[in-house]
């Protein structure tokens, strides 16, 4: 029987971040970069949680954003939330959808977890980023900082990463997902942004395209 792994592809995406070196510690320390993509495999083969079972909690939980209402008011219809309470609503209802139909799984409880918690062996916990541009994804000042800092979440491990549309470049009137990843992620790929705040840390080209298996792409 084939794994959902073995039909998994990849994108080819560009990004100006340089490839920062992996440290001893990464699965892919050591290992030509043409056979990355086979390191991911091997990564998502482990996991406890399948590409369609997230892929499915993701869009799900999509729809479910614009299917409610905040007292009298319809998301999409009399409010027009930004980008990044749509992305703290995924953040809420992935976790929450998946946890509803896998007890093994549970939404994070302090600030030291992922977002999304295996309870069996946290090693295969989820942190899910979401990002409103087409393809790439970002992270704050601490991504790309090798030492998180005491109770802060390893920034190493696995991902989903969700892009969506602008309230201005959707044609149709609702923003739709426009990429679903899944994949790995070393601390180390992330080049920390200069400033003090904000959200720009970057991936490298080669990390998107090795990493993060696509799931789904609009």
């Amino acid at each position: 029987m084939t794994s959902w792994v073995d039909d998994l592809t990849f994108g080819n995406m560009s990004s100006a971040a340089g490839l920062r070196p992996k440290e001893s510690e990464s699965p892919y320390h050591g290992v030509p970069q043409q056979e990355w993509r086979g390191i991911t495999r091997e990564l998502l083969r482990k996991q406890e949680l399948d590409g369609s079972s997230l892929l499915e909690a993701v869009l799900q939980s999509w729809d479910d954003i614009f299917d409610s209402t905040i007292g009298l008011a319809k998301i999409g219809t009399d409010i027009f939330p930004a980008p990044q309470v749509l992305g703290f609503l995924l953040h809420e209802l992935v976790p929450l959808r998946i946890s509803k139909t896998k007890p093994n799984w549970r939404r994070d409880a302090s600030s030291s977890e992922k977002d999304l918690v295996f309870i069996p062996d946290p090693a295969l916990s989820i942190e899910i980023k979401t990002s409103s541009h087409r393809g790439q994804i970002f992270g704050n000042r601490s991504f790309g900082i090798d030492n998180p800092g005491r109770g802060k979440k390893a920034k190493s491990g696995y991902y989903c990463t969700i892009n969506f549309q602008r309230w201005l470049d959707a044609r149709s009137g609702r923003p739709e997902v426009t990429r679903v990843g899944y994949g790995w992620l070393d601390s180390t790929d992330w080049n920390a942004q200069p400033a003090q705040t904000g959200q720009k840390s970057t991936l490298p080209a080669i990390v998107y395209n090795t990493q993060l298996a696509v799931l789904f792409q609009r």
